[in-house]
């Protein structure tokens, strides 16, 4: 019995190993996902917007050699791979369970326990793969938003420089009050040309009278 409870902890210590495995192997998948994703919507609209501000500068290279790079990472990790993390049932049955003379149940925990550290241990060189990618990915990923916030303030910068280049609109002439067109106008056409209804009334009053 006390074999059997030793052997059951060692069991129960590789399951917990494999199912970390998994969770980190889940983890990595997850954010090398968000990380491609915020790369791929930010790369495209500040693309979008070099292209409309006059063409690509070093910032604009540097983002897009950066995005590069995340997408490689990206599929260096999102690559499909196989993983070592179960054992065969029919194995288990054939071997520990029908035969003539079944294992007792703590060379069966034995067993078990020791295939799942050597898959643990095939797991962990690919899982180091996955990490040094997933550096890779979060080191290009922090150059590309460093390069496109360049990129973001010289456009900005263009934009302003643009603006202020503008022709200001050309001022109309003024035109030069009727009063001064002609030098040799008396002073009741002037009066007449500025106060038009005292020109009338005055044309009444001469004729009233």
């Amino acid at each position: 019995m006390a074999a059997d409870l030793l052997y059951k902890v060692a069991y129960d210590e590789a399951v917990r190993a494999l199912s970390e495995q998994q969770e980190a192997i889940v983890s990595f998948h997850t954010r090398a996902g968000l990380l491609f994703s915020a790369a791929a919507i930010t790369t495209s609209f500040l693309g979008t917007e070099a292209r409309g501000g006059g063409g690509l500068n070093f910032a604009s290279w540097a983002a897009l050699l950066c995005f590069v790079a995340v997408t490689a990472a990206s599929l260096a990790i999102l690559w499909p791979r196989a993983w070592d993390v179960t054992v065969d049932p029919r194995e288990v049955i054939d071997s520990y369970i029908e035969p003539v003379d079944p294992a007792p149940i703590e060379e069966l925990h034995r067993e078990l326990s020791l295939h799942m550290h050597r898959s643990y241990l095939k797991n962990r060189n690919k899982l180091g793969n996955l990490s040094s990618s997933f550096r890779l990915l979060a080191f290009c990923w922090q150059l590309r938003w460093c390069f496109g916030l360049s990129l973001s303030q010289w456009l900005h910068r263009r934009l302003i420089v643009t603006h202020n280049e503008k022709p200001a609109p050309r001022a109309e002439p003024k035109r030069p009050s009727p009063m001064y067109t002609d030098p040799g106008m008396t002073l009741r056409e002037m009066i007449a040309i500025l106060t038009p209804g005292w020109a009338k009334r005055s044309s009444r009053r001469e004729r009233s009278s």
